[in-house]
């Protein structure tokens, strides 16, 4: 159990570091115009628009996913589902910790504060 803890405790600063070191180091010089880190966007209006655009495609990917998983037949497909969502689940649940740290303690929610 103490590994796991371990464990947990590095790919949270691992995300950490790099996040942090992509926004600071590519994302805001390239806003700032003073790198092309090759993004895709070159103002905060296009970088929403970018946001907006990643929502949608999460969304038709989970939605792809759930359908095929339905052809894979029934057992597999759940078992399919399952592993998916645990895996997504897990990596998502490090985004809201990471955010969570960044949160004014008022802001945070508490079932992903630890």
């Amino acid at each position: 159990m103490k590994f796991r803890t371990l464990l947990n405790g590095f790919r949270q600063k691992l995300l950490k570091w790099r996040v942090e070191w992509e926004i600071f180091h590519r994302i805001f010089p390239h806003l700032n115009r003073n790198a092309n880190t090759g993004y895709p966007f070159q103002t905060d209006e296009e970088l929403l628009t970018a946001c907006i655009h990643g929502d949608l495609d999460m969304l038709h990917r989970l939605k792809l996913l759930e359908r095929q998983a339905d052809d894979m037949g029934e057992a597999y497909g759940r078992a399919f589902r399952f592993i998916v969502y645990r895996d997504l689940n897990r990596r998502m649940d490090r985004y809201l910790r990471h955010v969570q740290r960044q949160l004014p303690a008022r802001l945070r929610e508490p079932a992903f504060a630890s």
